[in-house]
Order: C-alpha cells, then structure tokens, then sequence
C-alpha cells in the first residue's frame, strides 16, 4: 500500500491546499517535485498524491542514478531519501562490477581492485557509525552496510571463482541495478 509509510504531507504557506513535501513515519521527508492541488474528491486528490509521490521517486531516482558514482557514502545519505541511498549504494555496486568483469580479459587485477573499491566502501559506512548521526540517518548507514557486507561477499566469491566475464552465470544470478535512461 503506497500510503503504509506516509504519515503527513505539508502545505505551502500561502497556498494551504498546496502540499509540498511528504513526510514517512520515520519523519523523513521528501519534497514534490511539483506541488499537489489538494482540493475536490477526496479519492480525485488521494489519486493525485499516488501519483505524484511516484512521479517525485522517479525523479529522485533519476538524479540518484546520474550523481551516485561519485558521491561519497555520507554525501549520498545526506543528498537522497534512505531507499534512494540503498539504490544509489546498488547502483554504483553494479556499475562497478561490471566495469570490472569486462576489463578482466586485458587486466587481470580489474576485479581484485573491485573488490578492494568495496572493501573501502565497506570501511567508510563502518566509519560513519562513529559520528554524529541522527537516528534516522544512523537507521539508513546500518542498512547499507548489511547491503554492503552482502555485496562484498558477493566480490568475495566472484574473484574466488574466477568470474571474468558479465554473461557468467556466477554473475547473472545475482541481483543487479540499474537505470535506463531509455525507460525513464
């Protein structure tokens, strides 16, 4: 149900049937990209708030797909919504190992240094628990590295069986992100 994490939206100032950000039960929010006119049939508007909350996730997925290879790990949790982070942290994972899997055949260390490049993602999410984190963003850092150590796992066994190609099966059966600017 799309409205099981939405507790609250907010209104523009002015404009009190205008809402302009949705708001989780964790209390993070997220802007519209363009606001909603809430006003007429209650099930005309509910629709209307369906449909922009995806809208704003499809935007904000966008701009994470297009920004996440070089943020770095509190840069990505500070700039995007905590399921948006996971993508991101998915994203940049996969790119990565792909990147790495088609370079194996003229170097041979593409997937050692793959592995390392998430070995230090890894340390840098381990990093941020030691820091000043509100409970919402110390919530998010906990999840991605549980992802990550899952991920590094996955780099583990790749370089143990010698993956060297992305058509591998050792590769396809795992679960990859991406976005696709063409189904955008």
């Amino acid at each position: 149900n799309v409205f099981d994490s939405l507790a609250a939206v907010t209104f523009e100032k002015q404009k009190k049937n205008h809402a302009v950000t949705m708001v989780a039960n964790d209390y993070e929010t997220v802007a519209f990209s363009v606001p909603i006119d809430l006003k007429g049939n209650v099930e005309d508007y509910l629709a209307d708030v369906v449909k922009g909350m995806q809208d704003t996730l499809q935007d904000v997925c966008r701009d994470c797909a297009a920004e996440c290879e070089g943020l770095s790990g509190p840069d990505i949790i500070n700039r995007f919504p905590a399921q948006i982070s996971i993508l991101a942290l998915q994203f940049a994972w996969t790119a990565d190992n792909e990147e790495a899997l088609l370079k194996t055949k003229s170097d041979k260390s593409a997937m050692t240094a793959c592995n390392k490049k998430a070995l230090a993602v890894l340390n840098e999410l381990i990093g941020m628990t030691v820091t000043d984190l509100s409970k919402l963003h110390r919530t998010n850092v906990e999840t991605l590295i549980t992802i990550q150590v899952h991920q590094k796992d996955i780099c583990d066994e790749l370089l143990k069986k010698k993956v060297k190609d992305p058509g591998d099966f050792e590769w396809q059966k795992q679960a990859r992100f991406y976005w696709r600017d063409e189904k955008d």
